[in-house]
């Protein structure tokens, strides 16, 4: 599976790093997998998607449409965050912002969402808005293992 999840600043933030081509299915599988764990987004306060290693991304419309459904039983489960997108492909960034009006449409859950085209401006943005909705800023630290 081209996707690597990894934890930052004590638990609190996460990066879904992905590479290579990139199904729906796989997006799927990933957050499948993470609702199967009890606990395992409790104390998250931003999440990151990395699609600047992808060279295809196969996804097709139902797809996305299941893909914003498991985000919002995601969002059940930590329902204050900041989500960001990091897409420097034009149609990469596209299908993210597909993604991210869906999310603003439902309202739900409670997320910032946005979809940016590096990492600088993702980690303005998100350190923005953690701070906004925790009262601190993320040092982008990744946590050790």
């Amino acid at each position: 599976m081209p996707i690597e999840l990894r934890r930052y600043d004590g638990g609190t933030g996460e990066v879904q790093v992905c590479s290579g081509r990139l199904t729906g299915d796989e997006l799927l599988a990933i957050d499948r997998q993470r609702l199967g764990v009890e606990g395992a987004l409790r104390g998250l306060r931003y999440h990151v998607t990395d699609l600047t290693g992808v060279t295809e991304l196969a996804v097709t419309p139902d797809e996305v449409r299941r893909i914003v459904a498991q985000s919002v039983s995601l969002g059940e489960r930590f329902p204050r965050a900041a989500l960001a997108v990091v897409a420097s492909e034009p149609l990469h960034y596209g299908m993210a912002r597909v993604w991210m009006a869906h999310m603003e449409r439902l309202r739900a859950p409670e997320w910032c969402t946005n979809v940016l085209s590096s990492w600088a401006e993702m980690e303005a943005w998100v350190a923005a808005e953690v701070e906004r909705l925790f009262g601190e800023r993320p040092a982008f630290r990744p946590d050790p293992g």
